[in-house]
């Protein structure tokens, strides 16, 4: 439909709108939001134009990013934003959504500190012995300090994610238990 609107706006189609990487990029934001929900590609156009806009801006690896985004979205969220999103709605229903605010809040941190240790690394690899600005650090990947700093922060956040796993799993199944009422009660 938006490929027939936009011949019809534009009266004419090249072989840039027609070509595989134009075709990627709208297959990567529909898997990036969610396949099976109409908002997630909506919500996936959205992921991949902030990243395209203000992460190009910032580092020469964007694209490296969207696709270690891309693989662990297929990973661990296969149906995408929007079904990360879906699955919360039985305790949203029941009223038991803030419920899981403090797990996630005690699991994310962690996982946040991990993802930008890995980040970390991965721009310290690139800027090979040079200094660079890394959100309010200054990195150098010649100094070897550096690198044992990363290393610990990495690990000690990797093992304190890994510890509240499972209480984030005690408070997602308490949030989304689904009560019977003919359990227990008179008959």
């Amino acid at each position: 439909m938006a490929g027939g609107l936009f011949a019809l706006n534009y009266e004419f189609i090249t072989e840039e709108n027609l070509n595989a990487v134009t075709s990627g990029r709208v297959l990567l934001m529909a898997y990036i939001g969610g396949l099976g929900y109409f908002i997630g590609p909506i919500i996936g156009a959205v992921v991949l134009t902030l990243m395209n806009s203000l992460l190009s801006n910032y580092t020469e690896l964007w694209m490296l990013y969207l696709g270690m985004m891309f693989v662990l979205t297929v990973l661990f969220l296969p149906r995408g934003f929007a079904g990360f999103i879906m699955m919360h709605q039985t305790a949203w229903l029941r009223g038991k959504l803030s419920s899981l605010f403090l797990p996630y809040l005690i699991t994310g941190t962690p996982a946040i500190m991990f993802g930008g240790s890995i980040l970390a690394a991965i721009e310290m690899l690139h800027h090979e012995g040079e200094p660079f600005g890394f959100l309010f650090l200054t990195l150098d990947s010649g100094n070897t300090l550096h690198w044992l700093a990363l290393a610990a922060v990495g690990a000690a956040s990797y093992f304190a994610c890994r510890r509240s796993l499972g209480q984030l799993n005690v408070a997602w199944e308490e949030a989304n238990r689904m009560d019977n009422p003919t359990e227990g009660g008179p008959g």
